[in-house]
């Protein structure tokens, strides 16, 4: 290679990096700079990935990961002897998390190629022979999964995992409503389904919003949210979520001549067993003796109508699109091209363009929600992204407005994830200008005007007006009728906010006096006498209740399940919880000045007392206080601090699995401290350097993880790790 190529091929590759925000500042003038930044973009995507498909917790958009992927792959053409030995681009999925049991796919499953361009989907069976059926179908946005069945019979399901190995989550895909568990006509042999496991998108918002309220941080996005509730150690925690499976090919299967048929056919059979999948759109090539140019001619054409059509169908589906797959109908086609290491030849996934928008924020809004968490709302000059003008962006909490760097008057980009949620990817600070103006964190309700206060970390900010908060009463009572709570049946949202419209129900205690308005409530439009009737009974059945879930059902700030169960063990009555000061409920172990301060100030309103009266003289009581077994108390007398953002939970998660056995929970790192447990986010904080200075001993997530699994003891299959 002479000196003049060498320098086009480190110019042509310094082209390429520089153009990656990570490494814009870069100076790229040698082959060995070439080098080392390719290591590092491997490693980027390495640890993106790992991100994206192991944990669930994406960083980057899918746009921007796809981006940077492809830019890797056209680097690894270019410098052919810098390809990182079994580097990103030779990887398929993700890794197996280390808590599920693992599982092996008899026939990899494996991801598909991409492409950016309806050039490159022609290109690709130009070059693998155009001269069988192409099939055109939506790629849904889920996560990808293997059906075993034996002589008809549901027997296991398997993730993709890395593409050979997979994660056993048999017994909560038994949860999946539309998946059948024994098929019809019961087909002899093995049959394995592949397809994608899918969260509706009214779902995933439903979700969000729940998680939002009650100061959790939402999923990014549906498919994190597929992950996150199929990876669990306790399937009944995914029964009351809608996901869906989409079936869109098969793996191993006792019938003969399978080479013999399409995947039209079998995706037809597969509707008869009772399986689901979405339409798709079969080409029909051209006469044998037709020229090269006419075939490519008619495969773009006909690519680029299939781009035009979902690209149109996109935003009025149920579920979020990110592409489309085209492949070889013919399964003879399928097994003669074969696959490479990573990916199929017979198929080829097109991914839709970035739906991103600039504008500037105007102001900010504060929503009140179920437990009094005050989401700020970012209100945006009006742009369009993607055909859907947005106005109105969620920045999530304090916390977010911090991370972004975000003023008022401030040039921002928006995207749609899944081209359905708005949300703020970047501040363009360099634009910035005089009038930029901080956003300042509200003192006070902009509902009720009641005094607001911050959790420990700072994250969440909180209104302290409980149930006298008019912007929290009907989410306040649709949670006290929850399962988890009061556990009132045909008491949903919107049954709440029905009576509340009609003014049969202002607050909680309201629900123990509609049986006064029976006649009323039985002329109401979509109630039947027998419906009323059953909801009267349930209101009654529920009159008899463990204390610890009343507690919980009231709505204190700040005070989960979890938190009202240790009240309840500390104090052992509602009264000695009324009239506790908030140094004598610090002493419990999960509460810290805080949460100790908000539980003071609910039983301070006259207003919640008077509700607990009315609720008290309307017959509700209280199952004897169960006394707690000492079974696996392996941080007994152990003090504990979490703090910092986690994967597998939520840090009041962390918070109750530790309590639960036996540890005190700390708000702050002092020598009395025996262990911190440390979640991304926190290298450089507060807690970690006093942790570092006093020789506390530091804790991950996954090290927890393996301490508690080996203990044995012997509730740990029912504890929700992860």
């Amino acid at each position: 290679m002479s000196e003049t190529e060498k320098q086009s091929r480190i110019k042509a590759a310094a082209e390429l990096l520089i153009e990656i925000p990570e490494f814009k500042n870069a100076i790229i003038t040698t082959e060995e700079s070439v080098k080392r930044h390719m290591s590092e973009l491997n490693n980027y995507l390495e640890r993106e990935a790992f991100k994206y498909y192991t944990l669930g917790k994406p960083d980057i958009d899918d746009a921007v990961y796809d981006r940077l992927y492809a830019r890797m792959g056209i680097l690894e053409n270019l410098y052919p002897e810098f390809k990182v030995e079994g580097g990103i681009t030779s990887k398929v999925g993700g890794e197996v998390l280390p808590f599920l049991a693992k599982a092996d796919h008899h026939i990899p499953l494996l991801s598909l190629k991409k492409a950016f361009s309806v050039d490159e989907v022609v290109d690709h069976f130009m070059e693998a022979g155009n001269d069988d059926e192409i099939i055109g179908n939506g790629k849904l946005d889920g996560l990808a999964l293997e059906l075993i069945y034996q002589d008809g019979v549901y027997k296991q399901a398997i993730t993709r995992g890395d593409g050979i190995t997979g994660e056993d989550v048999t017994e909560t895909v038994r949860t999946i409503r539309n998946i059948p568990k024994v098929l019809v006509n019961h087909p002899e042999g093995i049959l394995e389904v592949r397809g994608e496991v899918v969260l509706p998108k009214d779902a995933f918002h439903k979700l969000n919003m729940k998680l939002e309220g009650e100061g959790e941080e939402p999923y990014s996005n549906s498919r994190n949210a597929v992950s996150g509730i199929l990876r669990v150690l306790d399937p009944s925690s995914a029964m009351d979520k809608p996901l869906a499976f989409f079936a869109y090919g098969v793996g191993r299967w006792s019938k003969e001549n399978v080479h013999e048929l399409k995947l039209s056919s079998v995706l037809g059979y597969l509707t008869h067993l009772g399986f689901s999948h979405k339409r798709f759109h079969v080409f029909k090539p051209m006469m044998e003796n037709a020229s090269k140019e006419t075939r490519q001619e008619t495969i773009t054409n006909w690519v680029k109508d299939i781009v035009a059509r979902f690209t149109e169908l996109r935003p009025n589906y149920d579920i979020d699109i990110d592409g489309i797959v085209f492949a070889y109908n013919s399964f003879a086609k399928r097994a003669e091209l074969g696959s490479t290491s990573t990916y199929p030849r017979h198929s080829i996934a097109y991914k839709f363009p970035a739906s991103v928008g600039t504008t500037s924020l105007d102001s900010v809004e504060w929503q009140v929600g179920r437990t009094g968490v005050l989401t700020p709302v970012a209100i945006v000059t009006p742009v369009e992204v993607h055909g859907v003008t947005i106005s109105r962006v969620t920045l999530h909490n304090p916390a977010e407005i911090e991370r972004l760097g975000i003023m008022i008057n401030d040039q921002i980009i928006i995207s749609r994830q899944g081209d359905v949620i708005p949300k703020i990817t970047k501040v363009l600070v360099e634009l910035r200008d005089k009038n930029a103006e901080e956003i300042y964190l509200p003192s006070e309700c902009p509902v009720c005007s009641s005094p607001t206060v911050s959790n420990d970390e700072g994250n969440f900010l909180y209104c302290t007006g409980a149930s006298v908060c008019g912007g929290r009463r009907v989410t306040t009572i649709e949670h006290f009728a929850s399962r988890e709570a009061m556990d009132i049946k045909g008491l949903g949202l919107e049954t709440v906010r029905l009576l509340a419209q009609k003014s049969y129900l202002g607050n909680i205690a309201d629900i123990y006096t509609l049986h006064e308005f029976k006649e009323e409530l039985y002329k109401l439009e979509g109630f039947g006498k027998s419906s009323i009737d059953k909801l009267l009974l349930n209101i009654e059945k529920s009159k008899k209740v463990d204390l610890e879930r009343f507690i919980y059902a009231i709505g204190i700030n700040g005070c989960g399940l979890g938190t009202s169960k240790r009240l309840v063990k500390h104090f052992g009555s509602l009264d000695n919880i009324k009239g506790a000061s908030p140094s004598m409920l610090e002493e419990v172990e999960d509460i810290g000045e805080i949460t100790a301060q908000l539980v003071y100030m609910y039983f301070q309103s006259f207003s919640n007392l008077d509700i607990i009266h009315n609720l008290l003289k309307a017959g509700i009581s209280f199952n004897p206080v169960k006394k707690e077994s000492n079974l696996g108390q392996i941080f007994k007398d152990q003090t504990w601090v979490v703090t910092g953002s986690f994967d597998f939970a939520s840090r009041k998660e962390w918070e109750e699995i530790l309590t639960e056995r036996g540890a005190k929970i700390s708000g702050s790192v002092t020598k009395n401290t025996d262990c911190l447990l440390a979640g991304d986010g926190t290298e450089n904080g507060s807690k970690m350097k006093a942790a570092t200075s006093l020789g506390v001993r530091v804790v991950r997530e996954r090290e927890l993880g393996k301490i508690i699994k080996e203990s044995m003891d012997e509730d740990y299959a029912t504890v929700k790790l992860f």
